[in-house]
């Protein structure tokens, strides 16, 4: 659209730092991405050019010599001390960073001359110039004696190579000063910088440097570690391209640093693989457990069957059928003499008889029956022949996180961090047919999950396949894994550890255990949760008919004459249920009439202060049924009881009644008159308060009771200044009405025929939708 090009620029300006490896893999990930750059340069192309700015600089008495030792200039620059070389004259720094150039002085620098005394401590003096007369550049060799910083090199080369758009992570948000004063003190052409956040990923490291600690100790294999968040880590581990950008472009720029899990992009992953991947079957060496089909074919017998159900552009596939079957162990556990259990993709098996062993593992018998075809309740289970020549041994991998900490501090040491079992090896028995894929085919292994093939089989050694994770918190069968899945998806600590020592409970005299409040809470909504939830099994219409009589029993005896013994305690439960579903009712429209965010309109009130004290003692609004009242209890819990219980008494004001005319001519021409200008009036001021914008997302930012001399007009125009359906939730009501709830809550006044463009609003928004994403987009999403 803009005709504009990308640049790819390796920064070589440390020597030290630089080697072909990392380019040479940058480029090659870039390969991999499907990304072409439509320029390749280097910084170190311009190091003649960068040598006579700086001596222009030095001239026009913008930067000085300084050889003060590194530890006393930190402390200087730490407690804004001028240093004593800044007093240098122009031909002093000049011949002495000739003389850095040609190798003569070895231990000065040369620092730009702002102020020591600036706020921001980067900006005090940085350096800008420094020698290393020993180092080998990969690309110039010795040629260069001194070597410019990041700091000083990129504004000047950007701005050389036509750069409209410098994009740069936000910890360089300190130094666009910096970049602005050199392109400013050189005369260059400027360039807009816009700063974006880093996408941070739970349990996961970043830092090349910490990373190159992991590789130098031996913890990984390489940088291709399917452990690292490398591109060609994350490759080998299963992620697909299109996945990624996917991923990517749904992030979009943020300028707010986020620690996001693992499982959104896994989940993307797992949509991009299913429709196209062929489907597999393998059991577990170790918990192999025998199936004896009685009846099943003698020979051995073989049938075509499709590679994918709902793809036959996948293929096919030669399935082999035999007396004797290999399944897996936590299916074998669970059959039981007597059941009947469906082996997928051939018939129901009716079990006669079960063998337990002393290794944990079983033999079961039974008679298969292809002609019964009611496979509703059954177990269903995946199996392969128990014959050696068609079927192939491979080795499985599961992998977890490398460091076990979910978000890492700086002042972690990650020698502390490493998680020594985050790769598990097991061997496991196939279909043959997969001997065919080969290095980095995609497949599914049936009730297993998705999996990559990292190397074929060669020479003595076995074919190695790499478990990709889904995204999802639970396995997607019976069949156990090595590595928790809600670990993989959430990180380290995500998941509720199964050794964590259970907090100790209070309890009362008579020995019921005594809730906190948000226990309390807590535990109100997963009971209405799990009353709401839907049966996925059939429909007992025997069963819904008692339950209807019993709820019409309860309803006729409490609305009988109260008698001397107690009220049961569903009937006294019902009856607070049916009281909060009436204010909850009268809640929800009394918000969508006021068109604002608070129960009295644009300013909270005492109203909205009883209302949440009231639905905090009972269970909140259902979000499907109330999407407004559940959006604004979600908001207003955000104010602690202190402010809240500033908010004054404010009354809903009625429009003005209408004074309707006499329409037999009794009123007599004043009173006419008055009466329409009252009307009048009442219109004007009913179409003012529908008009005047609402500020009330400001209250939602900062946690503050509402001034009295707030002007709404100012403030609503930072506010809305970005569009209904922008930035936030571009949604839908039908399919996300919580979101669209909230949406609506947010922004949903406006201001006639204005808009206003801030960075300041956008980061407000930015960082507000990542608060309700922190505390309740789990529970949208799982409505």
């Amino acid at each position: 659209m803009y005709k504009g090009q990308m640049i790819l620029r390796f920064d070589d300006t440390n020597p030290l730092n630089e080697k072909m490896e990392f380019q040479e893999n940058i480029i090659r990930d870039l390969k991999t991405l499907e990304i072409v750059p439509d320029r390749l340069t280097f910084s170190s192309d311009y190091f003649a050019q960068l040598q006579e700015y700086m001596t222009t600089m030095i001239k026009n008495g913008k930067c000085y010599a300084d050889n003060t030792p590194g530890d006393q200039m930190k402390i200087e620059r730490d407690e804004g001390i001028d240093s004593k070389h800044r007093l240098k004259t122009v031909d002093e720094n000049l011949k002495i960073f000739k003389d850095m150039c040609n190798g003569k002085i070895t231990d000065y620098c040369i620092r730009a001359k702002l102020n020591m005394q600036d706020k921001v401590k980067c900006l005090r003096d940085p350096v800008l110039y420094r020698c290393k007369p020993d180092a080998v550049h990969h690309r110039t060799g010795t040629t260069y004696k001194a070597y410019p910083t990041y700091d000083f090199t990129c504004p000047i080369v950007d701005s050389i190579e036509g750069v409209t758009h410098a994009l740069r992570t936000v910890e360089y948000r300190d130094r666009n000063a910096l970049y602005d004063w050199v392109q400013t003190s050189l005369d260059l052409r400027k360039v807009v910088i816009y700063d974006f956040a880093k996408l941070n990923l739970t349990s996961t490291l970043l830092s090349k440097r910490k990373l190159k600690w992991f590789v130098e100790e031996g913890h990984v294999e390489g940088w291709n570690d399917p452990r690292f968040p490398t591109v060609q880590g994350i490759m080998r581990r299963g992620m697909t391209v299109s996945a990624l950008k996917e991923f990517m472009l749904e992030q979009g720029p943020s300028r707010n640093t986020n620690l996001m899990e693992w499982d959104k992009i896994w989940a993307i992953n797992k949509n991009v693989l299913d429709p196209v991947v062929p489907r597999y079957t393998a059991i577990s060496k170790d918990t192999a457990c025998k199936l004896i089909v009685e009846n099943g074919p003698e020979p051995l017998e073989a049938r075509s069957a499709p590679l994918h159900q709902k793809n036959e552009s996948v293929g096919t596939k030669s399935v082999i059928f035999a007396r004797e079957l290999y399944i897996e162990r936590d299916d074998a556990s669970e059959i039981k003499e007597g059941d009947k259990v469906t082996l997928m993709k051939w018939g129901n098996v009716n079990v006669s008889k079960k063998v337990a062993h002393d290794d944990g593992n079983f033999t079961i018998y039974g008679n298969i029956d292809e002609a019964d075809k009611d496979f509703k309740k059954t177990r269903k289970i995946t199996w392969i022949a128990a014959v050696p020549e068609h079927t192939v041994e491979l080795a499985l991998v599961e992998l977890d996180h490398l460091i076990n900490k979910a978000k890492v501090e700086d002042a972690d040491d990650v020698k502390d961090l490493v998680n020594k079992n985050s790769r598990i090896e097991y061997f496991a028995y196939a279909e043959a047919s997969i001997k065919g894929l080969q290095k980095g085919s995609f497949f599914q292994f049936e009730r297993r999950g998705f999996y990559l093939v990292d190397s074929v089989a060669f020479g003595g050694k076995k074919m190695t396949c790499i478990f990709i994770p889904d995204g999802k918190s639970k396995a997607m069968s019976a069949v156990s894994h090595a590595i928790d899945a809600k670990e993989q998806a959430k990180g380290k600590g995500g998941a509720d550890a199964g050794n964590k020592k259970q907090k100790e409970q209070k309890v009362d005299a008579d020995g019921n255990v005594v809730l906190s409040k948000a226990e309390a809470k807590k535990q109100a909504k997963k009971a209405a949760k799990k009353d709401g939830k839907k049966s996925d099994g059939p429909v007992d219409i025997a069963k819904l008919k008692a339950e209807a009589a019993e709820r019409k029993k309860q309803k006729d005896q409490s609305a009988a004459p109260q008698q001397t013994a107690a009220a049961s305690s569903v009937a006294v439960k019902q009856i607070v249920i049916n009281e909060m579903n009436a204010k909850f009712n009268q809640w929800e429209a009394q918000l969508v009439e006021n068109q604002g965010a608070f129960l009295c309109g644009h300013q909270p009130s005492k109203a909205d202060h009883d209302a949440v004290s009231e639905i905090g003692k009972n269970v909140g609004p259902c979000p499907m049924i109330y999407p407004t009242l559940f959006a604004w209890f979600c908001f207003m819990g955000k104010f602690t009881p202190k402010v809240s219980a500033t908010w004054p008494e404010i009354k809903v004001e009625k429009p003005a009644e209408e004074d309707d005319l006499d329409l037999f001519g009794e009123d007599d021409g004043d009173a006419a008159a008055a009466a329409a200008e009252a009307k009048a009036n009442a219109e004007k001021k009913k179409k003012k308060v529908k008009a005047a914008p609402i500020a009330k997302s400001l209250i939602l930012y900062e946690v503050k009771p509402w001034e009295a001399d707030t002007d709404l007009d100012e403030l609503a125009k930072k506010i809305l200044a970005i569009e209904m359906d922008g930035l936030l939730w571009k949604t839908q009501y039908k399919k996300e009405p919580i979101a669209f709830g909230i949406n609506k809550l947010l922004i949903g006044a406006t201001v006639e025929d204005e808009k206003v463009s801030t960075d300041d609003l956008q980061e407000k928004i930015e960082a507000f939708e990542d608060y309700v994403q922190s505390v309740d987009i789990a529970a949208f999403n799982k409505v």
